[in-house]
């Protein structure tokens, strides 16, 4: 089966130029956003990066979170021809592990861009992202069940019937406020989802976002709790 090339990018911010980073252009916290391009098997979006958030300080420190393994290292990193090398030292491994991923910024250094695998990650500063006011317990109806939606205050996501558990950002896109949720499913391991999020008093309709558009007809609409 051949891989399929996912661009889902153009759909929620549109084309940019690119721009060569600079420790002085990359210095703050950048939190991942959405993917960008993708080769994929079956047209899925790829799974999240495992570093979702990354600080760079100085002329060469870098801090970089992993909120699924709640884990956070402090490292060191380099920028040489657009491509980035940082490194770490977990305490339980032997050697440093280090990186190289290519690297750049876009729309006047607004997005910094993460390839991992082939797959371009978006990454936006800190204080891009909206905040989390849509934070509460919400209710849905599938077929003749109900579904519970619990989404914190501090950016954790977990759907209770499916056992499904992750963290989620709201950004602006298009479309509107749009939301990324990075979540684990059991008996599939991590998994991305990307919707349009419009607020309608107690409730709020979430429309899965694809590289054509909105999928209306896969609207679920959320109750509040």
């Amino acid at each position: 089966m051949k891989n399929t090339l996912l661009i889902i990018g153009a759909c929620l911010l549109g084309g940019c130029s690119s721009l060569t980073p600079t420790p002085k252009s990359l210095e703050g916290e950048w939190c991942f956003a959405y993917v960008q391009k993708a080769q994929t098997m079956f047209g899925e979006l790829p799974p999240p990066p495992r570093f979702d958030s990354i600080c760079f300080s100085g002329e060469n420190e870098i801090t970089i979170k992993d909120s699924f393994g709640k884990q956070k290292f402090d490292g060191t990193y380099s920028i040489t021809d657009n491509q980035l090398k940082y490194s770490f030292h977990p305490s339980d491994v032997e050697k440093p592990i280090i990186h190289k991923l290519p690297c750049s910024l876009s729309e006047k250094g607004r997005d910094l861009i993460l390839t991992y695998d082939q797959s371009e990650m978006v990454y936006y500063r800190a204080e891009y992202f909206y905040p989390n006011s849509i934070a509460g317990e919400w209710t849905a109806i599938s077929g003749d069940q109900s579904e519970t939606m619990k989404l914190g205050e501090d950016g954790s996501y977990e759907l209770i019937q499916g056992q499904i558990w992750g963290f989620y950002r709201l950004w602006p896109s298009h479309f509107g406020m749009a939301m990324t949720v990075s979540s684990f499913i059991p008996g599939h391991g991590q998994y991305m989802m990307i919707w349009q999020v419009k607020q309608q008093g107690k409730r709020i309709v979430l429309t899965p976002i694809t590289p054509n558009g909105l999928m209306n007809d896969a609207a679920t609409v959320w109750t509040e709790k």
